[in-house]
């Protein structure tokens, strides 16, 4: 029968998961209620997966509860670790992990764990334990090894389940962590965790209507959480209902300031929406003090271009340079300083200052003549500038470049068109078609087979 020192054991010795290195995206779980009940009760005595406990162990173990009752950890760690028994014993290297954990050293409660499943290798808590350290050091694939050796031992908890989902999700098996974290809620319902697990693969699997259920329960029982708020707003913009996505972004902010990302997938859906003002105003709260990356700034930055929102990519443009302006410089920054200075250069062209984007388009070509993009853009520039010679020349340059040459017979093709010269203009277009088909150039191909 199970000892009043081991009862004492499982009550006391609890391993409290609040003390990481680095939070975890399921960091939460380690401080719910439901996570402690799992933990704590899962320790039963069954001689298959348990380690009988003899007198003497059960005298230390009891020693180590009453400095534990104390709150005196490191004194219960020392009477553990002077105890004679202790390279033998399963049980006290068992608590012993627990003690160093909760202290704050994962990897010493590790060694541990290894050492008492040396000594049980069929110690299925000793196996859920040492998982879920590995999870939270990054290891992964070894923690999945010990969670699916757990299940083979017995466990049904939906700790052990929900950990394995987690473990699913890093592989991406989204079907596998989908089952997982249903699997887990049968035995834990109430962690935020589990539905939150599932949720987040559901959006992955493209069920979002699913996800934004989970989450709209979710809201009702924690209105004030504004991760929940901005998780539905992500499952609205995957249905593309970008009116809700910014209304639940906009009480979030309300709530607590946006993050810098979540300010650019806010810009983002106004942009939507056709609120350029409103997505700038985003953008430039998100770039402020470089909050986001320049590679997401020049992302933001793109997005106005497509949208063709000119005016306003400029000025935001013209304050991304000066903000990010060392690092436009770098060397190992060149794609990017490529890219904002072409999609500078197209603005500058569409609000009419054609001189000034035209002359960053030759700078660009000075220092890579290569740079299919720019030599494109500078086409056009020439085109719009009635220079339809120099701009086909252009083009012929970048036809040459494998992964441009579709885009530029297309460009070259629309310049014979525009000069009647419909036989030239169809052998480019035609080849571009073969070269990257897409139906509206395929229907501008037959409206020029027509004009012949």
């Amino acid at each position: 029968m199970k000892s009043i020192f081991l009862q004492i054991l499982i009550s006391v010795f609890a391993i409290s998961l609040l003390v990481a290195d680095e939070p975890l995206p399921i960091d939460s779980l380690w401080k719910s209620e439901s996570f402690r009940k799992a933990y704590t009760g899962s320790y039963g005595i069954d001689s298959r997966i348990e380690p009988l406990i003899n007198e003497d162990e059960a005298f230390y173990l009891g020693e180590a509860a009453k400095l534990m009752g104390k709150e005196d950890r490191p004194g219960a760690i020392q009477k553990l670790i002077d105890s004679d028994l202790l390279d033998n014993s399963p049980a006290l290297l068992f608590s012993l992990g627990n003690f160093h954990f909760e202290e704050g050293d994962p990897k010493v409660a590790i060694s541990y764990f290894d050492k008492a499943l040396e000594l049980f290798p069929n110690f299925r808590d000793a196996h859920r334990n040492v998982a879920m350290l590995k999870i939270q050091t990054g290891d992964h694939e070894a923690a999945e090894k010990h969670l699916k050796r757990a299940i083979e031992l017995g466990s049904q908890e939906g700790l052990t389940y929900g950990l394995l989902a987690y473990c699913h999700t890093q592989k991406n098996r989204l079907q596998a962590a989908l089952s997982a974290y249903r699997m887990a809620q049968v035995t834990m319902p109430e962690e935020i965790q589990w539905q939150l697990g599932e949720a987040y693969t559901l959006q992955a699997l493209d069920e979002a209507e699913k996800a934004s259920s989970i989450y709209a329960s979710l809201i009702k029982k924690f209105p004030t959480d504004v991760s929940l708020w901005i998780n539905q707003a992500n499952a609205y913009a995957q249905k593309e209902n970008y009116s809700e996505a910014i209304a639940h972004l906009e009480l979030a902010n309300r709530m607590s300031d946006l993050n810098p990302q979540n300010r650019v997938v806010l810009g983002q859906m106004f942009l939507e929406q056709s609120l350029a003002d409103l997505a700038v105003e985003n953008f430039r709260e998100a770039v402020a003090e470089k909050g986001v990356s320049l590679s997401l700034a020049i992302n933001c930055l793109g997005l106005l271009s497509n949208h063709q929102n000119w005016a306003e990519a400029k000025s935001f443009g013209e304050e991304c340079a000066g903000i990010y302006q060392e690092e436009l410089a770098l060397p190992e920054s060149k794609t990017f300083f490529s890219s904002f200075q072409r999609t500078m250069a197209l603005a500058e062209l569409e609000t009419g200052d054609a001189k000034a984007g035209a002359k960053r388009v030759e700078t660009l070509l000075e220092s890579d003549p290569l740079d299919g993009d720019a030599l494109i853009l500078l086409a056009r520039f020439r085109e719009d500038n009635n220079q339809a010679d120099d701009a086909i020349v252009l083009l012929e340059q970048a036809a040459i470049i494998p992964e441009k040459r579709a885009e530029a017979l297309m460009a070259h093709g629309r310049i014979l068109v525009s000069q009647f010269r419909y036989d030239e203009a169809l052998k480019l277009l035609e080849e571009s078609q073969s070269l990257s088909p897409t139906a509206g150039l395929k229907a501008y191909i037959e409206a020029i087979e027509e004009l012949k």
